[in-house]
């Protein structure tokens, strides 16, 4: 849409746009302003990717659902949500490049609650925790990524979600390392904050690092 427009400086989206696709504003170095409209219900992936003057970011609403790293390296943000209690812990590398940088997933959250906040509503720097319950097609949803997408939302804060598994034939999670297979479902998650699959009976291999890098994960239930 805009890749690489330099000279952007600000931005109000219109009316009747209803997704803003991967990449849309990717390098516009200048931008400093964007304005969403009510109507907005998608943020994709890398939405504001390398947007190094990005200040401000007004929402119209907050249910909006986003995709992966929409806002890596917004150094500026980033120090803003931190203050407001909204941390950025992860990092992430760009393609063609071993740098790393703040994935910026604090930023979803604080602007969300800042326009609770602007609209009156009660919110807290705490993020709430949801629960998600899983007992139709586990393996499914494990293989075909469908939970793990969900889980990756980034309105979900680092350390909001409780996840419960409940599958009686469930045997193992983690497949291997083969083409179109992921081999960690749950690995990079910084959503969760509790695994319980105590309700997995027949549970008996969890492949190494199953749970590698979810920096929000407190606890762990496992069938004794």
């Amino acid at each position: 849409m805009f890749n690489e427009c330099y000279a952007l400086a600000s931005i109000t989206l219109p009316g009747k746009l209803t997704i803003v696709e991967k990449l849309a504003f990717n390098k516009c170095t200048s931008l400093e302003l964007v304005v969403c409209n009510k109507t907005l219900k998608t943020i994709d992936e890398c939405v504001f990717q390398l947007c190094s003057k990005l200040e401000d970011v007004q929402f119209a609403s907050s249910s909006i659902s986003f995709g992966g790293r929409v806002f890596s390296a917004r150094d500026r943000l980033i120090e803003l949500a931190d203050a407001a209690g909204f941390p950025s812990k992860t990092t992430a590398t760009f393609d063609n490049s071993d740098e790393e940088v703040n994935a910026g997933r604090g930023l979803v959250r604080y602007l969300i609650d800042r326009f609770e906040r602007s609209e009156g509503r009660t919110s807290s720097a705490r993020p709430s925790v949801k629960k998600i319950i899983v007992e139709n097609e586990v393996e499914n949803q494990l293989r075909s990524e469908e939970l793990r997408e969900r889980l990756k939302d980034e309105s979900l804060a680092d350390g909001s979600v409780e996840l419960y598994l409940r599958c009686s034939n469930l045997t193992a999670i983690g497949w291997g390392e083969k083409e179109n297979d992921l081999a960690r479902p749950f690995a990079m998650i910084n959503s969760l904050v509790l695994v319980d699959l105590s309700g997995c009976p027949k549970l008996k291999h969890l492949i190494s690092c199953s749970f590698i890098f979810c920096h929000g994960l407190e606890h762990r239930y496992l069938q004794r």
